[in-house]
């Protein structure tokens, strides 16, 4: 089985997880991690491969944001989360995605709960895709990427998708307990 793991940035948090890469590649499973260039050095000393794509990290993304400026909290997290994470990033994860699989198809796509495009990609591609909590839950985060992320299915021949229902369709893996 091929698994792709696509990610946009590199936590703490993100690096405890990557655990689940290795030992999906220890049970024998080919695993390919997608994202920026700020992955490579964590990715390749966790003796995983990296496909290099879409921005090299987080502040070359915000940096292209003129609306960002001035906002303070939870506006400037919105307008973060719209037009970086379901916008810029979000944009570059799918075609990461849909380019590696013309040499390589991979059987699932895990992607980090903020990295939004890669699960895009594998719904045009009709492969399986799962989230993996990496980050603090945002209950906002539908409404703020419906309108964008919609935009970006349409692109690539898929239909709208209202609430974004599908987003968690194949699942949800959070390292949280219930509570």
């Amino acid at each position: 089985e091929k698994l792709g793991i696509s990610a946009d940035r590199v936590t703490k948090r993100g690096l405890r997880i990557a655990q689940a890469p290795q030992d999906a590649r220890d049970a024998g499973h080919e695993v390919v991690v997608v994202g920026g260039a700020s992955l490579a050095t964590p990715v390749r000393e966790a003796g995983l491969v990296h496909v290099e794509a879409g921005p090299p990290d987080l502040p070359s993304v915000f940096a292209r944001i003129p609306e960002r400026s001035g906002l303070t909290g939870r506006r400037l997290a919105a307008v973060i989360w719209r037009q970086a994470f379901a916008g810029i990033l979000a944009e570059a994860m799918a075609a990461a995605i849909l380019d590696l699989a013309g040499s390589w198809r991979p059987d699932l796509v895990v992607h980090e709960d903020s990295e939004q495009g890669s699960w895009i990609a594998a719904d045009a591609l009709g492969v399986p895709y799962i989230a993996l909590q990496a980050t603090a839950w945002r209950g906002t985060r539908f409404r703020l990427s419906e309108e964008p992320l919609n935009r970006l299915r349409t692109a690539h021949g898929l239909p709208e998708d209202p609430g974004l229902a599908r987003w968690h369709r194949y699942g949800f893996l959070t390292t949280r307990p219930p509570g």
